[in-house]
């Protein structure tokens, strides 16, 4: 088995995901609008302003922060490996996420945005691809050093081998739907680069970390979404995705967080062992 310090992903993955990301762009294109109405779980009238979208990713960032001084875990003592992680994979995400809005695969309401915008995404998103792995690569190690009997090694082949398949015939399936087909198919790629060049435990552990994670993603994207206000803040063009949602969220967005997690986590783990 190749080790993070002997494997090449951090090279070979990028440029596999930028070939697949140009071909989809290539052959596709955006056929309706963008909308506003995904429905609302729970209206909560206070929520109707500009810092809306500023107010959530505060709200997700204060507990992980404060909590990273913990005695136990030390998170703090990993800031940098995850900032550099971050960081490298923040950049391909960006790019995808500029792309998408220019052609409307996505975009933002004003009505909950403060208005400052670089390269067509508020604020707000560009800090979005910094705070939410944050977050997430928080629970990824309180899990490892709280549980410390990996539950879902003895399982995480079965995982991976229904996970894969899984992946690319939904991606195919869907090609021409700009977002479910990337997101999809990206999933795809990187679950089977990850079980060949990665020890299985390495797996198993993000598996964990991805699954409880999808509960406060769950609040997070509702909230981005339109669950508790008249409008979403984040749109999507219904061309463009399954149009399977769990409540507001498109499920597609729950695939999205697997690959950008999974990304990053890879490099992160790399750059801890260095």
């Amino acid at each position: 088995m190749i080790t993070y310090s002997q494997n090449r992903f951090w090279i070979y993955w990028p440029l596999v995901w930028t070939v697949l990301f140009a071909i989809i762009m290539w052959t596709g294109s955006v056929d309706t609008d963008t909308v506003y109405d995904p429905g609302t779980v729970k209206l909560i009238p206070s929520l109707e302003n500009t810092w809306y979208y500023a107010f959530i990713l505060a709200a997700s960032i204060i507990f992980p922060f404060l909590l990273s001084f913990d005695k136990n875990v030390h998170f703090y003592t990993r800031w940098a490996p995850l900032f550099k992680a971050t960081g490298i994979v923040a950049v391909f995400f960006i790019i995808w996420d500029i792309v998408f809005t220019a052609v409307g695969v996505w975009g933002f309401n004003d009505a909950y945005i403060l208005g400052f915008k670089f390269a067509g995404l508020p604020i707000e998103e560009w800090l979005w691809f910094f705070i939410i792995p944050y977050c997430c690569i928080f629970i990824y190690e309180c899990l490892n050093f709280y549980i410390k009997k990996d539950p879902l090694l003895s399982i995480q082949h079965y995982i991976t081998w229904i996970l894969i398949p899984t992946f690319l015939v939904i991606g195919l399936y869907s090609w021409g739907q700009l977002y479910t087909s990337l997101t999809f198919l990206s999933a795809a790629g990187i679950t089977f680069y990850h079980h060949f060049f990665h020890a299985p435990e390495e797996r198993s552990r993000f598996f964990l970390a991805w699954i409880v994670s999808i509960i406060p993603f769950y609040l997070v994207n509702g909230a981005l979404t339109g669950a508790f206000t008249n409008e979403a803040i984040v749109v999507y063009a219904p061309s463009e995705f399954t149009g399977i949602r769990w409540g507001t969220i498109p499920i597609d967005d729950a695939i999205y967080l697997y690959v950008f997690l999974l990304w990053i986590i890879t490099i992160y783990e790399g750059f801890k062992k260095k």
